[in-house]
C-alpha cells in the first residue's frame, strides 16, 4: 500500500466505480451462469459459507450485495464485501485502505482524482530520476501454508524432470481439486509455488503468497496463465530467503554470482541441476522495487556478478537489458545469456547452437545447465 491517503469523497467515487466482475475475477469467486438473473445482477457462491447453491446476490448497479445463506450482508456495498474477504486472508485493512487497494487492484478508479493523481506523478518522476522509489511497498505475510497439501509426483512435474526433493526445497507443486471435484479456488488444480520473504529481523522465512501455474488450455483462458491471490509480486524476487538463509546458496554465490531467470520453472530447473544461486524476477523485467530486494541480499551476502538469464522470446530479450542497465547504474558487475552463442561439440570443427525449441532455463534438462556451469557459461 502507498503513503497516500484517500479522502471521504474519493472513497465514495471508488464504491460508485467498482466492478463487481473484478472482484470475483481477484477473489477467484464462482459465478452461478444457471441461475436466472436480471442484466445487472450476479449469483454467486458465499466465500464466508461453505454453500453448495449460489446464495449471494451481488446488484451490479448499486455496487451492494446480500448473503443469504449467511444472513449477513443486508444490502451492504462492495467495499465492505472487499474487506471482509481481505480480513479472511489476515488483511486487516480500514475502509480507507480498502478503497486504494480497490484502485491498486484495477477494482475501481478515481473519476476526478486531481490530487491523487499528482502526487502519483510527482512520485513517478522522483523515481525516473533517482532508479529508487520515494514511497516503499511490502507484502504483509500470510499465515496459510498450502505445502502439506500439495502432491509432488504429479505427471507434469515428471515431465518437466522436477524431483520430489526440488519441490520440497522451493515448496511448490500440484495442488489437488477437492474430493467433490468442484473448484473452490482457481488455485486447486495447478502447479502451486509458494512465495516467501524474510521475517523483519531477515533470518526467518515468511510466507507471502502462493501462486498456480495453469496446466490446462482451460485453466489459461479462465483465469490465466498465472492465479494468485492479490499480491504485488513486482516487489518481491522469488526463492529470496533461500538465498538469504541456505547455506549452499550463500556458497554458491560467494563463488559465481547470482543468476536471474524469469519464472519459477526456471528456478526449479537450476535447483534441479544442483545450482541455488538462483531467483527469478517473475516477470519478463527488474523492477525499481526488486532492485531494492537485490541490494537488501547483497547486503547479507556480497555478490559479485548477476547473470541475467530471462526467456529468449523478444519480451525476455528486451527485459534482459533494461535489467542489466538498472543494475549496472546501481554498481552491479552484470552479463546477459547469450542465446545465440555456439558450443564446440566433441568433434572440434563442429560446432551448434542451442536448439530453438528451448525457449528459457525451464525447457533445458538438469544435464544441459550442469554443462553450461561447467564451461562457465553461467
Amino acid at each position: 500500500m502507498s503513503s497516500y491517503c484517500m479522502s471521504r469523497k474519493q472513497m465514495k467515487q471508488v464504491w460508485e466505480c467498482a466492478d463487481w466482475q473484478r472482484v470475483v475475477a481477484v477473489f477467484g469467486l464462482t459465478i452461478n451462469q444457471n441461475r436466472h438473473h436480471k442484466p445487472y445482477e450476479l449469483w454467486i457462491k458465499s466465500p464466508f459459507t461453505q454453500e453448495v447453491n449460489a446464495s449471494l446476490h451481488l446488484d451490479l448497479k448499486k455496487n451492494i450485495y446480500k448473503d443469504f445463506s449467511g444472513g449477513t450482508g443486508a444490502r451492504k456495498g462492495i467495499l465492505t464485501f472487499c474487506q471482509d474477504l481481505l480480513s479472511q486472508q489476515g488483511k486487516l485493512f480500514n475502509c480507507y485502505e480498502v478503497a486504494q487497494w480497490m484502485v491498486e487492484t484495477g477494482i475501481s478508479y478515481l473519476k476526478s482524482g486531481k490530487q491523487y493523481n499528482q502526487t502519483k506523478t510527482k512520485e513517478r518522476d522522483e523515481k525516473e530520476k533517482k532508479d529508487v522509489p520515494v514511497t516503499r511497498k511490502y507484502n504483509k505475510p500470510i499465515h496459510v501454508d498450502l505445502r502439506p497439501f500439495m502432491r509432488t509426483n504429479h505427471p507434469e512435474l515428471i515431465r518437466r524432470g522436477v524431483s520430489v526433493k526440488t519441490c520440497h526445497y522451493l515448496g511448490c507443486g500440484y495442488l489437488p481439486l477437492p474430493h467433490s471435484g468442484i473448484r473452490k479456488s482457481p488455485l486447486q488444480g495447478r502447479m502451486v509455488f509458494q512465495i516467501r520473504g524474510v521475517s523483519k529481523n531477515h533470518t526467518e522465512p515468511v510466507i507471502l503468497a502462493h501462486c498456480g501455474r495453469s496446466i490446462t488450455k482451460e485453466q489459461e483462458k479462465t483465469n490465466g496463465k498465472y492465479w494468485s491471490f492479490p499480491f504485488q509480486k513486482s516487489i518481491e524476487i522469488y526463492n529470496q530467503d533461500k538465498l538469504i538463509n541456505d547455506v549452499a546458496a550463500r556458497n554458491q554465490i560467494k563463488r559465481f554470482g547470482l543468476i536471474l531467470v524469469e519464472g519459477f520453472f526456471d528456478v526449479a530447473s537450476f535447483v534441479e541441476a544442483g545450482c541455488f544461486n538462483v531467483a527469478a524476477l517473475m516477470g519478463a523485467q527488474m523492477s525499481l522495487m526488486q532492485l531494492i530486494r537485490i541490494k537488501f541480499i547483497h547486503s547479507k551476502i556480497k555478490i559479485p556478478k548477476i547473470i541475467v538469464f530471462l526467456d529468449r522470446d523478444k519480451a525476455g530479450v528486451n527485459g534482459a537489458k533494461k535489467t542489466c542497465s538498472i543494475l549496472y547504474k546501481n554498481g552491479f558487475n552484470t552479463k546477459i545469456f547469450d542465446w545465440e552463442q555456439t558450443f564446440t561439440c566433441s568433434s572440434k570443427s563442429n560446432t551448434k547452437k542451442i536448439p530453438t525449441h528451448i525457449k528459457d532455463a525451464g525447457d533445458m534438462s538438469a544435464m544441459q545447465i550442469q554443462w553450461l556451469k561447467k564451461h562457465n557459461k553461467i
